[in-house]
């Protein structure tokens, strides 16, 4: 007999549902409540109901293994990944290398730049400040940052929700430049502080780092200690989150993973940025097991009182409460963040209401981790995934492939771009990044990054007239056109 996914499960679950209703429509329970034997084979049946709608941790815990392990081997995927349900662990478990060069596995205990998740801390930190009567996130910016141009049209809520109309300092021309040096809070804010508003502060919602920079600011200026101490010692410490802290570029912290980028197919060590730039915009790190801890403290008074969390789950414009996305998923609420910073990114998604979260680091910055989280939830869920396929690749000769070479049309000023480049095999879809392919067979390729194939289609001639690009299960025709 074949074993039971968590997808039978459900549909068992859900045939026995409607069974029950039917059942229940019929019967007449006045001449029923006396009979003992009906009564025990009823509580049956509702323990039983409740038993096939409890999750199976085994179940996902495999399959998300696999899942990573082939993303992983894929050169896709290197990171931690956690499910928490119910106050409990039901799968952690890390992929690929914390450090390439010499060769260390990610374990439990790596260490992983954060980026924008930072920002729900940055959040909590000015929330604990208000519960203390320290501040009022109706404040206007200028009563603790009396210099600030403006400082007198923006309040603290405006920043937390990104409704300030202050630039974004990180989209700067200056920046790329900028964040190769140490700085301080005060030289970031000089980046951007004379530069107009976007737009009338609580206007609209517009994503800026410059928002988090001028919080930590003000975390500082009001609690006295820097925004790591603070941290350290409000939020970490009492939650045990021992292996959480900011990026001190000068110290030496064990564990921590090195961050990866790629460049013409090739993983490379990622570019440089100074983290002393990002402060409370993106500047912490963490492990998978703090961030579960962060989630549970979430969840109970310990960090903050029910009536900030309350503030800080409310979506405001565009669904951004502070420090957080507020939407739904599968009918379910949820506050999730996700981060990038060089040679990192993160997603955490925490379902408010059903004590369920999903964790997500990798040190590859180009890990498409918006499809890794899709698919676990979708995984957690019992609905079909994307399941990546096991793929190995062939040899075949330049002469080949230059078959296929030239520009393929999938759609009106749409066009994929076949060609060779340094002995490999590239494919470029019109205004976005080149993207690796490798050989399956003489004629189907797929894409590295991706779980995409491209098979091209050949005339009895032998010449490439078509491609069929194959992704998220649908085939596109793109037909040659140079």
């Amino acid at each position: 007999m074949g074993k039971i996914c968590s997808q039978d499960f459900i549909k068992i679950n859900s045939a026995f549902h409607h069974l029950f209703l039917r059942l229940s429509r019929r019967i007449d329970w006045r001449h029923l409540v006396c009979n003992k034997g009906f009564i025990f084979f009823y509580l049956f049946l509702i323990a039983f109901f409740i038993l096939i709608a409890q999750p199976l941790p085994k179940e996902i815990a495999l399959k998300a293994t696999d899942y990573f392990r082939i993303q992983s081997e894929l050169g896709r995927f290197s990171g931690a990944v956690l499910i928490g349900y119910k106050g409990k662990i039901i799968f952690e478990k890390g992929f690929g290398l914390a450090n390439y060069e010499l060769n260390v596995p990610i374990a439990s205990r790596t260490k992983f730049r954060l980026g924008s998740l930072t920002k729900s801390f940055t959040a909590t930190a000015i929330l604990q400040l208000a519960e203390r009567g320290l501040l009022n996130l109706n404040d206007l910016v200028s009563k603790y940052l009396p210099d600030y141009p403006q400082g007198d049209k923006i309040t603290i809520h405006h920043l937390l929700t990104h409704a300030s109309g202050i630039p974004n300092f990180t989209a700067l021309p200056a920046y790329p430049k900028f964040k190769l040096n140490p700085t301080t809070l005060n030289r970031t804010i000089g980046l951007f502080r004379q530069l107009p508003l976007e737009f009338e502060p609580g206007t609209k919602f517009r994503y800026s780092n410059s928002n988090y920079i001028l919080l930590t600011a003000i975390i500082e200026k009001v609690s006295g200690q820097n925004y790591a101490d603070y941290l350290r010692e409000n939020i970490f410490l009492p939650l045990n989150m021992l292996e959480t802290g900011y990026d001190d570029p000068n110290s030496i912290i064990k564990y921590r993973a090195r961050g990866y980028s790629l460049k013409d197919g090739e993983v490379i060590n990622a570019p440089y940025i100074d983290m002393t730039v990002p402060a409370g915009a993106g500047g912490l790190l963490s492990t998978v097991g703090d961030l579960f801890a962060w989630d549970q403290g979430l969840r109970s008074d310990q960090i903050l009182k029910a009536a900030s969390r309350e503030k800080m789950f409310t979506p405001y414009l565009e669904n951004y409460g502070y420090g957080w996305v507020i939407k739904k998923i599968n009918g379910r609420l949820v506050a999730q963040h996700s981060g990038s910073i060089e040679g990192f990114v993160s997603q955490m998604i925490r379902f408010l209401d059903d004590d369920l979260c999903l964790i997500i680091l990798s040190n590859f910055d180009f890990a498409p981790i918006g499809q890794f989280t899709n698919d676990m939830l979708s995984l957690l869920f019992g609905k079909p995934i994307n399941w990546p396929k096991e793929r190995k690749a062939i040899s075949i000769s330049a002469e080949i492939f230059n078959r296929y070479c030239g520009e393929y049309e999938v759609a009106p000023n749409i066009t994929i771009k076949i060609f060779q480049e340094k002995s490999r095999f590239w494919s470029q879809v019109s205004g976005q990044p080149k993207m690796e392919i490798l050989p399956e067979s003489e004629t189907k390729f797929f894409v590295r990054l991706i779980e995409a194939e491209i098979t091209f289609i050949l005339d009895s001639e032998g010449k490439t007239t078509a491609l069929v690009l194959n992704q998220g299960g649908k085939d596109h025709l793109a037909k040659k056109i140079r």
